[in-house]
């Protein structure tokens, strides 16, 4: 998982099949913000499931870090906008998913442009992607005439799914007009826009 991003989790606990090897099934699934699939894991077990009362915490304390001073005291992300459901996740499939044990990647990845999130914006909004593999790319905001607004990204990459903010500037750091823009993704194999409206 990567800072800034958005991801929806859902773990969901069950009673197995009475066919089952395992009294219990906990299945944890990963996706992004668009539930598209990041990994999917489950484990069998037969110990007894216990309701837990302790506060729920998230990201890492200082304080139980292995090595003092290793991870930050705070968590840095989107923070503001978590949903917690005490129910069944519907029933998530315990096919085509790997054990809790094996940490192989379920989903392979492809090239793949997200709609900007939020959209319409003001001041300032979340274009993501996803490569395959390592290579140069050039992200670049453009307006409605084809003019070229501002460069976010002209440089190598690393494979996996990365993320790129626009405060609605130009290369200058000017403020643009509201209106819609359009942003492109491009690469040696790869090449998409996307439109976004950017509102004040």
């Amino acid at each position: 998982m990567e800072m800034d991003r958005w991801y929806h989790i859902q773990l969901e606990v069950r009673a197995a099949q009475p066919s089952d090897t395992s009294d219990y099934w906990a299945i944890l699934r990963l996706a992004d913000a668009n539930d598209q699939v990041i990994e999917q894991k489950f484990l069998g077990f037969d110990a007894e499931v216990v309701e837990g009362f302790a506060p729920l915490r998230i990201g890492k304390a200082a304080d139980t870090a292995p090595v003092a001073g290793a991870y930050p005291p705070f968590f840095k992300g989107f923070y503001d906008n978590i949903l917690i459901y005490n129910y069944p996740a519907g029933q998530l499939p315990l096919q085509n998913i790997t054990s809790i044990d094996d940490n192989q990647q379920t989903v392979p990845l492809v090239y793949e442009l997200y709609q900007n999130y939020p959209n319409p914006f003001n001041p300032i909004t979340e274009i993501r992607f996803t490569l395959p593999k390592s290579e140069k790319v050039k992200l670049v905001i453009y307006d409605v005439l084809g003019r070229k607004v501002n460069q976010l990204i002209d440089a190598s990459m690393s494979s996996g799914r990365h993320v790129a903010l626009w405060n609605g500037t130009d290369d200058y750091g000017n403020p643009v007009a509201s209106g819609v823009y359009f942003y492109r993704l491009e690469s040696k194999n790869f090449t998409q826009a996307k439109k976004m409206i950017l509102m004040k």
